[in-house]
């Protein structure tokens, strides 16, 4: 009897452990695109790549998914412990697509995929601003060097380097979206 009680008492662990789950995808999704987003006035306070951002959302959705299905899924089981609900197949709307600890895996797997595209959004978004900081650079340089080295303009030399950067990056963008 008391072995009994332990079993169900280790699958409403398993419960309340993947409702806290979905909890913490929700929180933490909502978390991240609310920060991802945010801007003052007309500039984002952090740069982030968006196909990054959104591959983020997208697994940490799916890990929340997958812990919905196991929490369903737990509350329809009439198994009366958390090793033989992991063995019985379990999915979305009664089909059923996998053994529960196979839903198990593809949550935590598909939660730590979403946290690492996170990171990589913040990364390649870091590593597009030095590249232009980087050509910036170098067309103020030129531009240095067709006024015949003269000193004095160096901020000037600089925003028009940046205007024609950035111009020239938003021109790439348009003819990008014209031709989709």
């Amino acid at each position: 009897m008391a072995s009994e009680g332990a079993d169900l008492k280790s699958l409403e662990l398993l419960f309340d452990y993947t409702k806290f789950h979905i909890g913490f995808y929700l929180t933490l999704a909502v978390s991240y695109i609310a920060v991802a987003t945010l801007k003052v006035g007309d500039k984002f306070i952090l740069e982030v790549d968006r196909r990054w951002l959104w591959a983020a959302v997208i697994a940490i959705a799916l890990a929340g998914f997958s812990g919905g299905v196991i929490a369903s899924s737990i509350t329809q089981c009439e198994c009366r412990s958390s090793a033989r609900f992991l063995t019985q197949d379990i999915g979305p709307y009664g089909f059923r697509w996998g053994p529960a600890q196979w839903w198990t895996y593809f949550e935590h797997t598909a939660f730590w995929i979403g946290i690492i595209c996170a990171l990589l959004s913040f990364r390649a978004a870091n590593r597009k601003n030095r590249l232009n900081s980087q050509l910036i650079a170098r067309r103020a340089y030129e531009l240095y060097e067709k006024r015949g080295h003269t000193d004095g303009s160096d901020i000037d030399d600089w925003l028009q380097a940046e205007r024609e950067i950035k111009g020239s990056d938003c021109v790439r963008k348009k003819v990008v979206e014209i031709n989709r």
